[in-house]
């Protein structure tokens, strides 16, 4: 692990007043992660929802969101369920809506 970069993956930095910040995060671990063997695409199916340490690591990355950048006012993800899995674990700190968009998806 780098100098800066928290456990979570989370690198907090500072925010000029002017400006917004945008952070990505790719959806928690699923069963297929897991286990290696299928590159799961765009495949939604209980075996690519997030397993118990997809959500763990869903919470963290909420968790440290929530610390770093308190005032949060937009979520966004696509409609896979682990996508919105781990959007849920991560809105859940804040007071706002999840908002969706089919053309997130990677191409």
């Amino acid at each position: 692990m780098s100098a800066g970069v928290s456990p979570s993956g989370v690198t907090p930095f500072n925010i000029h007043p002017n400006e917004i910040p945008i952070i990505a995060v790719r959806h928690g671990e699923g069963e297929r992660n897991h286990r290696g063997t299928h590159i799961q695409g765009w495949i939604d199916d209980p075996n690519s929802y997030l397993n118990e340490t997809g959500l763990a690591q869903a919470e963290i990355v909420g968790k440290t969101i929530a610390a770093h950048y308190p005032e949060t006012v937009a979520v966004y993800t696509f409609d896979l369920y682990r996508c919105l899995q781990t959007t849920q674990a991560i809105a859940g700190h804040f007071f706002i809506l999840i908002h969706f968009g089919i053309s997130l998806k990677e191409s």
